[in-house]
């Protein structure tokens, strides 16, 4: 599975959060399932872990993508390949899903991903 979810705040991003939480929970395997987020206080706000804590899962959710920038991403998938051990395959070949708004601050160092993107 890979899902981009995007949408200005209030549009029920977290609301898919929960449910993947239930999901994993009803599956018996909560601890397959981590909410991650690029800074502490978001990670605070969704009841989840900065992306640097995490390594040993099988899916990967991250909120507010858009705080990144291409090259964070690229070494986030190239850690979690090597965690894995799998190097053929992007973010070594988690579940994973990346959720945010494109329209927000753009990232602290770097170009925002919006720019590498055609419409």
């Amino acid at each position: 599975m890979t899902l981009l979810c995007t949408g200005p705040g209030g549009t029920g991003k977290s609301v898919i959060f929960r449910a993947w939480e239930d999901f994993y929970e009803a599956l018996g395997h909560p601890e397959h399932l981590r909410l991650t987020a690029p800074t502490g206080v978001v990670a605070s706000d969704i009841g989840g872990c900065t992306i640097h804590s995490e390594a040993s899962l099988e899916t990967l959710i991250l909120d507010e993508v858009y705080f990144l920038n291409a090259n964070d991403l690229a070494r986030l998938s190239e850690y979690l390949c090597m965690g894995k051990g799998l190097t053929d395959e992007i973010c070594g070949g988690l579940n994973w899903a990346i959720c945010g708004d494109p329209c927000q601050l753009p990232p602290p160092q770097g170009r925002s991903m919006r720019v590498y993107v055609r419409m």
